[in-house]
């Protein structure tokens, strides 16, 4: 805009005089000039407002950011809307300072509240993705006896519950621990953890692909012989749902292999029976395992009476276990003659110890304890009340809000009609103080691995 602009008739207030500035350097000229002498360019008539400093062209009557008025006189003609109030106009079309504040504060607060939103729900998607991701059931079993739900896949970590035996659970994952164990992931009613493999039934897949991968893993960590009729139904089932699948032969030869194994151990002629099926069914099929399931038939032990020759008879070991601390039937026999020496099996067995008062609790110590009440297995005390035993201190940790610290107890080692025999036993959570104010409660474990005793 020129000096030679029009400039509205109106009576200017002194401080809103219109004035001649050059848009180049901002010096400020009289309104007659009209080219600035050392920029050499035309001059701009303006307004600079003086509450707002801000400089707005000429035509304006009142200035459009801070509504401050540049004429006297209560109610001027706008040059461009004869007939109208330009304080109305010119406050409809320029909106108060304050007004601006509040609509850039909303906005601003809005901005804030979906960024705060979006974070939180970022940082819950990524802390469960796990829980989101992953949890699709591979197959589903039974729980064989009462067993420990784990927080992780390890036997050293603590419980988040308890499941009691012919529970049904739905297995979403398999893994691995330090030690080489397998473990199952499993979801039920209201719980979710982790189990070791062997705790549950061989389970059943929800299709070909897991249902081959869970009983692999299920038939491979199998180790109660009290089990095998189990697997055996399982393997028939999968062979029937999934007849078209050869890994199946896989599933009969590691069946046939444990069977062996068992059988050969215990004497036991229904597990060989069981054996010789499976390897009889590979060898016809001439498959992957057709040659080895023939080498490992002529190696199998025949343990009937009929077959075996005299030399045979005199060199065998003479020693039968039936059972295990589990059946009421439990004994040790020879062919009727009485054995010099008994093999005693406890599994899963609870344990009562008592630990003294005065030991110090920190995280790696041994602690001393005696058995609190004698163990009993077929009416007969397998560990006396006493027993000297060994207790590790395995973790020590405070609880969340709260000055109550937990310690972590594990079982090792018990001594037992003079000899010492390391055990496996499942950790124990307990309160430090309540451990402290009840120092003549036992603690209880349970077994782990079977415990082997000879006498």
């Amino acid at each position: 805009m020129s000096a030679q602009t029009q400039i509205p008739e109106v009576e200017w207030k002194d401080d809103a005089k219109p004035l001649a500035v050059c848009m180049i350097c901002d010096k400020e000229f009289p309104v007659l000039e009209t080219e600035c002498p050392e920029c050499h360019v035309a001059l701009c008539v303006v307004h600079r407002c003086p509450q707002c400093s801000r400089t707005v062209s000429v035509k304006h009557l009142r200035c459009p950011y801070c509504t401050r008025r540049f004429t006297t006189g209560e109610e001027l003609e706008s040059p461009k809307q004869p007939g109208s109030s330009p304080d109305r106009t010119l406050q409809l079309k320029h909106p108060s300072r304050a007004s601006q504040r509040r609509r850039q504060w909303r906005l601003i607060t809005f901005s804030i509240l979906i960024f705060v939103i979006v974070f939180t729900f970022a940082n819950v998607l990524l802390s469960n993705r796990h829980n989101l991701l992953g949890r699709i059931v591979l197959g589903s079993s039974y729980v064989l006896h009462d067993i420990a739900v784990r927080r992780t896949a390890s036997g050293q970590t603590f419980t988040t519950s308890r499941l009691p035996a012919g529970s049904v659970v739905e297995i979403t994952d398999v893994q691995q621990d330090s030690k080489g164990e397998s473990w199952f992931e499993i979801r039920g009613d209201k719980i979710a953890g982790y189990v070791p493999v062997n705790e549950l039934a061989p389970p059943r897949g929800t299709n070909a692909e897991t249902g081959y991968r869970l009983l692999k893993t299920s038939l491979t960590s199998i180790t109660d012989p009290s089990e095998g009729s189990d697997a055996v139904k399982a393997v028939g089932l999968y062979r029937h749902l999934y007849s078209f699948d050869n890994r199946a032969q896989e599933l009969v030869w590691i069946l046939a292999e444990k069977n062996r194994l068992w059988g050969t151990h215990a004497r036991s002629r229904e597990m060989i029976a069981t054996a010789r099926d499976g390897y009889q069914e590979l060898a016809t099929a001439n498959g992957e395992y057709s040659a080895a399931a023939k080498s490992s038939l002529q190696q199998l032990p025949d343990f009937n009476d009929a077959h075996v020759s005299g030399a045979q008879k005199r060199s065998a070991a003479g020693i039968e276990i039936v059972g295990d601390s589990r059946n009421s039937d439990w004994k040790v026999v020879d062919n009727g003659k009485p054995l010099p020496h008994k093999v005693l099996l406890l599994n899963k067995t609870r344990v009562l110890v008592s630990l003294s008062p005065t030991e110090q609790m920190q995280t790696g110590a041994l602690l001393s304890g005696r058995i609190a009440a004698n163990v009993v297995s077929n009416h007969e005390v397998v560990i006396p009340e006493g027993s000297a035993c060994t207790v590790r201190v395995i973790s020590l940790s405070r609880a969340k809000n709260s000055r109550n610290f937990f310690v972590g107890l594990q079982l090792q080692a018990m001594k037992i009609g003079g000899r010492s025999y390391a055990v496996e036993a499942m950790p124990v959570q307990l309160s430090l103080s309540s451990l402290s104010a009840n120092s003549e409660s036992p603690v209880p474990f349970r077994l782990q691995r079977t415990l082997f005793l000879s006498r």
